[in-house]
């Protein structure tokens, strides 16, 4: 296996993982609210996360789509969302074996993958940050692909 030195920031995600699980176990049916993550995290972060990341630090998601639905939408939404997944999978597969469909079917299934990997792995803009690489796009080393700052770091939307 490879290994590599663990970074604050990989301290943070975890720490964040953490927090999403506690958060899910403290109201698992329907959570804490949709879009409440940040919120959660800035009363449940914990010392390795602060320690890591520093005292002002906090998390706007969990950085794992199950986590993040299981403590803002409970046992309720974090099963909706692998039942969406498994829908949007076996229905392409059904439709790849289809030799009238494959081509329909290989279009629209790339177009969601493409579209699930960007959300999930690629890029996002965050105000007063720029554009920021996601998770698997920093593992790779890439940089952001667009800095929206202008001087002295601050946002510039104005093209």
């Amino acid at each position: 296996l490879l290994s590599r030195n663990t970074s604050a920031s990989d301290i943070g995600r975890v720490e964040s993982w953490k927090t999403a699980w506690t958060a899910f176990i403290r109201h698992p049916w329907l959570g804490n609210g949709p879009d409440t993550f940040s919120h959660i995290h800035r009363r449940n972060r914990g010392e390795a996360f602060i320690r890591a990341m520093g005292p002002n630090a906090h998390s706007g998601d969990a950085h794992n789509d199950l986590l993040q639905a299981l403590s803002t939408t409970g046992l309720a939404g974090g099963l909706a969302y692998l039942w969406l997944l498994a829908a949007l999978v076996l229905a392409a597969a059904r439709a790849l074996r289809d030799p009238g469909r494959q081509d329909e079917a290989a279009a629209i299934s790339g177009g969601l993958l493409a579209l699930f990997e960007q959300e999930v792995f690629v890029v996002k803009y965050r105000a007063g940050q720029g554009v920021q690489s996601g998770p698997l796009s920093r593992a790779l080393g890439r940089r952001p692909l667009l800095d929206l700052r202008g001087e002295g770091g601050r946002e510039n939307l104005s093209g």
